[in-house]
């Protein structure tokens, strides 16, 4: 018998039995609340299929293999909206679907969309792909249920994708339609509309399919589907261009059409523009060859660029098929354009890799590595001997065909080009002149053609010369026409013999002044045919020293004759300077003889300088007089350009003259009264004189030239644009943008200046422009000046109507009076209107004229003119002078021969420069003329001269007899 327990102690367990019990409730809840949640999922899982039936019977969807109940029930718990009737059944359905994409994801299957998407995903939503898909291939199925072996997820509300095994770099898909499967009522039926023009249409058991075709160029190929339209009788559709679904975006309609809105589709798809990607095939090679990783694919589809067709082209693999803009190509396939190209480019560094290793490869032997010169070696190899092979196979095939096909022309025929030339002998000799150079070719030629060895062939003087002046200019260009075989030239170790006929050799030599007295023919000259006039300029040469092997010598310093090498050794010496004795040339300084009264220009003598010096010219110069003077010439000029040490030259020779330098005696003439007058060369001059117009209020502005009046160059830039606006009818015909806008090139033109500054232009400023009267006298005055010492004809004066051409004849010609007074007395009364206006500067007057220096050559030109014109017209014989026989104009076309000789050389060395000097003396004046550079030429008839030409003598080796013992 249990103890006996107070009352208090039960009262105090009673807690505890209460806490139990609360607990017991508590679990029976909870499990009453999972048996209806179980109930609930059980529900959604077994009578799914019979309440869809219920709702809608004429779409029913049989689930191949529902999800698991644990599945469906861990969605239905973040489910919050269960309701009765049709809205609970939806609920349901998405809890399914979302169910069945959680399942896929967890066993690394392909997921089917979201279920929140409520089958507002359209069945367009199926893109090309994404980046990783390389080819989509689409086709229709008509059939209510997919294959039950496959892997089935319900993709959108019409479609049903399998998803086959992923092989490489390509992913396939295949879409098979199904009704749809929306909850909401459809539209039954949809009247189908014809389809748009070109286009074709299929009905389907759900609908119609409408398609537009392209034709190959190939007949025997198929038409190909470029864009397809499928329309459901539901109303749903999708659209595909080359079998690829688009996307949604791009085609704005709903998820279901009506009669209008098919129509509406169907012209907007027809209108549609297709990408054409990038249907070049120097892409294709890249892709093919995986250069550009997964960011492009190559497909085959015809596409059309600038009307030609293309059978494949090269995508992106985010392509959108279509473009909506005015380009060809969407935005995603202009993207990879910069990646093809770069890849393109290193292809091409690639191909050049190779091509500088191949036996056809221009790249030096020098600029390549050990093992690539090892390997162009080979190929080298490789090529000589296919060459070989190559080169006998044609001649054992050319003597074949000899044998077989040649016939025997025999002497008749070989002799037809010396029979026709005899016949027609009489006729050709009486169309030219008997002492024409052309009748001399002529008979040349037919002597040669005479001659059967052509060792035998004697040559004209004239003949050589004139081969020697084509030999020069193109050696290749002579030997083609000697080798054509039309014309008979000497071969080129008779013209060599002539071009060293002396030793090539700079500064004044015995061999050059007798060549020139050879070549005027002194003897026969007239007295007044033996002045002449001594003109010097230099030109650019390169640095550069050659070995010359006949002297032993280093060609290319610095060389002034001997005394002037010693004279600035002492020099340097005395100055301590570190110049060096013997500096690299960078100049030649040329002497050339002119005759006034015969037709010769002789370059006399050249000298390497790098900085020629104003004492140094001084006594080059006369040293050249002294050594004219002794053989028979008579020097009474000096001609050079404005540089600076020209002037100074001028000034030393009359240093207490207080006006420019322009005479001084003559200490070697024969009479001891003949003087030697300094002029600038007026080309020059006339250029100088309009590059300081052309600063006047323009350009640079460095000047500001008024005489009286401004002289702008605004005057004859508005005269040009006033000038375009007569329709055609010109006043200045010849001024043109190149005369208005100068460059450096521009600014070297004597003729753009000349034509500046000519009587045209001050009559059509004149008329233009009333008020420029100071630029219309400043035109007129120095047009005039250049015209009296341009005159270089005695007919050119009457072709163009200007009597300022005329040739001088008497000692009171109204020109020499012009430059006298009234062209000295222009420039004189413009210095003194600028030095009488008051509160200006030195500077300031100084602008308001042309430079100083060339004031100095205006003045020095016109009285030297001046003086020698009226010395030589009182000569006995002298008729007529011609001033365009002062200036330097033939000493400019030396240098540009020496320029243009053996294929062009803008800077030649100085071994180059003897070696050409020497064939230029040889070829004399009497030659063809070298057209172009910056000085006028005159067509005339080559006189014949029969002059023997000096050449090399080639030494004779005489045989060493054996020595006898006895």
């Amino acid at each position: 018998m249990a103890p006996y327990q107070p009352v208090e102690q039960i009262s105090a367990g009673f807690p505890h039995i209460f806490t139990i019990f609360v607990v017991f409730l508590v679990t029976v809840f909870v499990l009453v609340c999972v048996n209806n949640r179980g109930t609930k999922a059980s529900f959604c899982s077994n009578k799914l299929h019979e309440e869809w039936t219920e709702t809608a019977p004429d779409q029913v969807t049989k689930w191949a293999h529902p999800p698991p109940r644990k599945e469906i029930l861990s969605v239905c718990d973040t489910r919050q909206n269960h309701k009765a009737g049709k809205q609970k059944l939806k609920i349901c359905i998405d809890c399914v679907r979302e169910a069945e994409r959680r399942l896929a994801i967890n066993q690394g299957l392909d997921a089917p969309a979201p279920s929140g998407m409520h089958g507002q995903q359209s069945a367009s939503q199926t893109p090309l792909g994404n980046p990783t898909t390389m080819s989509t291939q689409v086709q229709t199925q008509q059939q209510n249920s997919p294959t039950e072996e496959s892997h089935q997820y319900l993709w959108n509300r019409n479609v049903m994708v399998t998803t086959s095994a992923f092989k490489g770099v390509t992913m396939s898909y295949q879409c098979h339609t199904r009704p749809s499967q929306h909850a909401h009522k459809m539209p039954t039926s949809v009247v189908m509309p014809p389809p748009p023009p070109g286009w074709f249409n299929q009905p389907t058991e759900h609908g119609t399919m409408y398609f537009g075709i392209q034709q190959h160029d190939d007949p025997n190929k198929d038409p190909e589907i470029v864009k397809s339209v499928t329309v459901n009788k539901d109303g749903t559709w999708n659209v595909r261009i080359f079998g690829c679904i688009l996307t949604s975006d791009l085609l704005h309609f709903g998820p279901c059409l009506n009669s209008k809105t098919c129509i509406d589709l169907l012209q907007e798809v027809h209108t549609l523009k297709i990408c054409v990607g990038h249907p070049s095939t120097e892409y294709h090679k890249l892709v093919r060859n995986n250069k550009i990783g997964n960011k492009a694919i190559q497909v085959q589809q015809l596409v059309m660029e600038n009307g030609v067709k293309f059978t494949s082209t090269i995508r992106s693999t985010t392509c959108t098929m279509t473009t909506k803009s005015t380009r060809n190509r969407c935005q995603e396939c202009c993207n990879i354009a910069g990646i093809l190209r770069a890849h393109r480019s290193l292809s091409s560094d690639e191909a050049i890799h190779v091509d500088r290793l191949s036996s056809s490869s221009s790249v030096k032997f020098s600029s390549l590595q050990p093992d690539e010169l090892l390997q162009r070696c080979k190929n080298l190899a490789v090529a000589k001997k296919n060459l070989q092979r190559t080169i006998k196979r044609m001649e054992m095939r050319m003597k074949m065909a000899i044998n077989d096909e040649g016939v025997d022309i025999g002497s008749t025929t070989t002799n037809a080009l010396g029979q026709v030339m005899n016949e027609n002998e009489k006729k050709v000799e009486s169309l030219q002149s008997e002492a024409s150079f052309a009748k001399l070719f002529w008979q040349q030629q037919k002597q040669a053609a005479s001659i059967g060895d052509p060792r035998g062939m004697r040559w004209h003087p004239m003949v050589i010369k004139w081969c020697l002046n084509l030999k020069l200019q193109s050696s290749r260009a002579y030997n083609t026409m000697k080798s054509s075989g039309v014309l008979k030239l000497p071969c080129d170790t008779t013209l060599r013999s002539f071009i060293h006929w002396t030793k090539p050799t700079s500064g004044l030599t015995i061999s050059s002044l007798q060549q020139l007295l050879k070549e005027m023919k002194i003897e026969e000259r007239e007295p007044y045919q033996k002045f002449v006039v001594l003109v010097h300029d230099e030109m650019k040469i390169k640095s550069d020293l050659v070995y010359q092997k006949s002297t032993g010598r280093l060609v290319g310093f610095t060389d002034l004759g001997n005394f002037h090498n010693q004279l600035r050794k002492f020099e340097n010496r005395l100055q301590k300077t570190t110049r060096p004795e013997a500096a690299l040339a960078n100049q030649m300084f040329v002497l050339m003889v002119r005759g006034l009264f015969w037709n010769v220009t002789f370059p006399i003598a050249h000298f390497p300088t790098s900085s020629t010096t104003a004492d140094e010219i001084f006594s080059i110069c006369w040293e050249t007089i002294e050594a004219l003077e002794m053989a028979g010439l008579k020097v009474v000029a000096i001609t050079s350009d404005g540089a600076g040490t020209n002037r100074k030259f001028c000034a030393m020779n009359d240093p207490l003259s207080k006006v420019p330098a322009f005479q001084t005696i003559n200490p070697y003439a024969e009479d001891y009264a003949r003087q030697v007058f300094l002029l600038s060369d007026p080309p020059h001059l006339v250029k100088c004189v309009r590059n300081s117009w052309s600063h006047s209020f323009a350009h640079q502005r460095s000047r500001m030239l008024w005489n009286g009046g401004n002289i702008s160059w605004k005057h004859l830039e508005e005269l040009y644009y006033q000038d375009l606006k007569m329709n055609g009818l010109y006043l200045s015909k010849r001024v043109k943008m190149e005369h208005i806008v100068l460059t450096s090139f521009s600014r070297m033109k004597v003729s753009l200046a000349a034509q500046a500054l000519s009587s045209t232009v001050a009559n059509a400023m004149e008329l233009y422009q009333p008020s420029a009267t100071a630029t219309v006298e400043f035109v007129r005055i120095f047009d005039k000046f250049f015209d009296c010492l341009n005159v270089r004809s005695r007919r050119e004066w009457y072709v163009k109507r200007k009597d300022n051409l005329r040739p001088y004849e008497s000692v009171d010609d109204d020109r020499l009076k012009w430059l006298e007074e009234d062209f000295i007395g222009y420039l004189d009364g413009w210095k003194e209107k600028v030095e009488a206006r008051t509160g200006l500067s030195k500077t300031e007057q100084n602008k308001m004229q042309i430079t100083q220096e060339t004031l100095v050559g205006l003045y020095r030109t016109a009285r030297g003119f001046i003086g020698v014109s009226k010395y030589l017209l009182k000569q006995p014989g002298v008729q007529f002078l011609l001033s365009e026989r002062f200036n330097q104009d033939p000493l400019e076309s030396c240098f540009g021969n020496q320029r243009q000789m053996r294929g062009g050389n803008e800077a030649p060395t100085a071994a180059r420069f003897n070696e050409l000097m020497n064939a230029q003396r040889l070829k004399s004046s009497q030659t063809l003329k070298v057209f172009g550079g910056n000085t006028r030429q005159d067509i005339g008839n080559i006189e014949v001269d029969d002059t023997p030409l000096p050449r090399k003598i080639r030494k004779t080796t005489k045989s060493k007899l054996p020595s006898t013992s006895s």
